[in-house]
């Protein structure tokens, strides 16, 4: 009887240990939903799915290149935040998104508003982080050459200010909260586009497997206000001055940013 029990519970040990999967997640930094210590509103939707389910999660915070290029050499299991249905062909030969995805402004940036518009702009003069200049370019119908990658949000806005770009694109939170915190100049934006996000997996055979787990396991645990803890940022006007604190941006709602224009 002993020996009998003893089988049965190292048989559930066992199960339980082989069920558990251990994924590992690269992303770029995008505040509030990942900062550059890998936290965030994000890391918090992760460690829910988590806490209900056989999956782990260990993020490694990198450029969206890098986590692109370690998606398709099959070292990432998920990378995000990618512009679901936005990225470039060759993605897709090996990158599948999740069903779920939320939504994001993206703004142009500059000290000076005749920037405000790409044709204004010379080449290699129009800053985004690196790796996100081939989809900005063909969503925004902006051409290729004007954009110049940057390594970190910090050094994008740092290099605005300072002349060395003339312009730069983003998404709106994680850029006017960098700008916010780094900059005491004034900067003016013009809303470009929204754009959804979302996470990727690989598209293999093992990636579509786990991109049914996580359609199911993110629809339980996101709710239509887990990434609207800043909703501030989106009652701005299409454009103007960013305001210099947070707070500054409550109660502004005088106009719909899905008044877009063109770039």
């Amino acid at each position: 009887m002993l020996k009998h029990f003893f089988l049965v519970g190292l048989l559930t040990v066992t199960v339980a240990c082989t069920a558990a999967q251990k994924l590992t997640v690269g992303v770029e930094p995008f505040p509030p939903v990942f900062d550059e210590n890998g936290q965030g509103i994000g890391t918090e939707l992760l460690n829910s799915i988590a806490n209900i389910s056989e999956l782990n999660f260990q993020i490694q915070v990198m450029t969206y290149a890098r986590a692109k290029k370690e998606l398709e050499n099959e070292r990432l299991d998920i990378i995000g935040l990618i512009p679901k249905g936005l990225e470039t062909k060759d993605f897709y030969q090996y990158g599948l998104e999740l069903d779920w995805s939320f939504d994001n402004n993206v703004d142009i940036y500059s000290p000076h508003t005749k920037y405000l518009s790409s044709d204004s702009i010379p080449p290699k003069s129009l800053g985004t982080l690196v790796g996100n200049a081939a989809f900005f370019s063909e969503a925004l119908n902006i051409p290729l050459d004007k954009f110049l990658e940057v390594a970190s949000l910090e050094q994008l806005v740092k290099m605005m200010d300072k002349g060395r770009l003339k312009a730069i694109v983003f998404e709106r939170i994680a850029t006017m909260s960098s700008i916010q915190k780094y900059l005491q100049s004034p900067i003016y934006y013009r809303f470009l586009e929204s754009m959804p996000a979302t996470f990727a997996v690989a598209n293999t055979k093992q990636g579509q497997l786990l991109k049914e787990k996580l359609d199911i396991q993110i629809l339980k645990m996101a709710t239509k206000n887990t990434f609207k803890r800043y909703g501030n940022y989106n009652t701005l006007p299409p454009q103007g001055k960013v305001p210099y604190n947070p707070k500054d941006t409550i109660g502004i709602n005088t106009q719909s940013t899905k008044e877009s224009t063109k770039p």
